[in-house]
C-alpha cells in the first residue's frame, strides 16, 4: 500500500489558530492511499502529551461534513489536550444520493472501503507515534455514529469502546468478535435520525433507538438486572448496564428536548432542521471519560 503524507497547518481562521494554540494541539493534514483511492485525515497531536504510548481515538463528521466542521462541533482539540489523546478525524469519501463527502456505514461493495481505511490509518499512526492497542476507540455524529456503529461490528478485534452521538444502529449483518462498550447520545426530538422511524425517515434509518441500544446490550451480554437509570436533569436521563460479559458497559444519554445535535456542542443549532443543542452535557468530556475506563484485553 502506497502512503503519501503532506502535513499542513489547518489555521485558516485566526479563532481556529487561537484555540489550537492555546489548547497546545498540532492539526496535521495527512493523506493516505487506501486500494488506489487517495483518502485525507486530520491528526490531532498534543504537544504537551507525555512520551508514554497514548490512546488513539476516530472522530467521524456526519454526512456532506467534514473533519474541520466536526473539530468544531465536537471540540475535540479542547479534550485531546486535556487528556492527552491522539486524535483522526478523516474526511468521508463516499457518495450517495444525499451526499459525496459521506462514509459507507452500510458495507456497499460498489462504494469506497472505510474498513479498510480506518486500518489504514491505525497502521500509520502506530508507526508514526507510540499508540497504546489496548487504547483504540471510535465516536461520530449522525452519519459518523452510523459509521462508528458499523465499525464497532467490524473492528471489536482492534476497537476498545464506541460511542456514536446521535446515529446508533445495530444492523442485521453486525456480529461483533467480543463485547464491546458503547456509549450513545439521542436525543427524542431529532428531526433527522429520528428516535422512532417513522414514513418521513431516511432509508437508511432501519432501526429505532431504543432498539439499537437494546441490540447492543444483549450482544454484550449486560444483565437486564444491574440497569441504572437516573435523571439527570429535567430533560437528561441516564441509563447503565454495567455486567456484561468480559467487563463491557452501555450507557445512554437520551436528552427529552434533543436535536440532531452534539451535547455541549459550543455551535449551538439553532434551525428548524436540527433542533436544540443540549447545554447540560458535555459529551466530548463524557466519551473520554468513557473511553478511558476500557481497555482492549490482549488475546490469550
Amino acid at each position: 500500500m502506497r502512503v503519501t503524507v503532506s502535513i499542513v497547518w489547518l489555521c485558516s481562521l485566526a479563532l481556529q489558530c487561537a484555540v489550537s494554540n492555546a489548547q497546545s494541539v498540532e492539526q496535521v493534514r495527512r493523506r493516505i492511499d487506501v486500494q488506489g483511492v487517495e483518502r485525507e485525515y486530520l491528526l490531532l497531536v498534543p504537544t504537551s502529551a507525555s512520551a508514554d504510548p497514548r490512546a488513539l481515538v476516530f472522530n467521524f463528521h456526519g454526512s456532506g461534513g467534514t473533519p474541520e466542521r466536526q473539530l468544531a462541533t465536537s471540540g475535540f482539540d479542547r479534550v485531546a489536550a486535556k487528556y492527552g489523546f491522539l486524535a483522526v478525524l478523516p474526511q468521508g469519501a463516499y457518495t450517495n444520493s444525499r451526499s459525496s463527502r459521506s462514509w459507507n456505514a452500510d458495507l456497499d461493495p460498489t462504494g469506497v472501503d472505510d474498513v479498510a481505511l480506518v486500518r489504514a490509518i491505525i497502521e500509520e499512526v502506530r508507526r508514526d507515534y507510540r499508540v497504546d492497542p489496548s487504547q483504540v476507540y471510535s465516536t461520530g455524529f449522525s452519519g459518523g455514529a452510523r459509521m462508528t456503529s458499523m465499525l464497532a461490528c467490524q473492528l471489536s478485534d482492534e476497537l476498545a469502546a464506541v460511542a456514536p452521538v446521535a446515529g446508533i444502529q445495530f444492523s442485521e449483518q453486525c456480529h461483533p468478535s467480543r463485547p464491546l462498550p458503547v456509549l450513545t447520545f439521542h436525543g427524542k426530538a431529532d428531526r433527522v435520525n429520528h428516535y422512532v422511524p417513522n414514513d418521513d425517515s431516511a432509508p437508511y434509518w432501519v432501526s429505532a433507538v431504543e432498539e439499537s441500544v437494546r441490540h447492543w446490550v444483549e450482544a454484550d451480554r449486560c444483565n437486564s438486572a444491574t440497569l441504572q437509570q437516573r435523571r439527570l436533569t429535567p430533560t437528561v436521563t441516564h441509563r447503565v448496564w454495567d455486567g456484561c460479559a468480559n467487563g463491557a458497559s452501555v450507557e445512554f444519554y437520551l436528552i427529552d428536548d434533543g436535536g440532531h445535535t452534539w451535547p455541549g456542542s459550543a455551535l449551538v443549532a439553532s434551525s428548524e432542521r436540527s433542533g436544540a443543542t443540549n447545554q447540560e452535557l458535555d459529551a466530548s468530556e463524557l466519551i473520554w471519560r468513557f473511553f478511558s475506563r476500557h481497555r482492549l484485553a490482549a488475546p490469550d
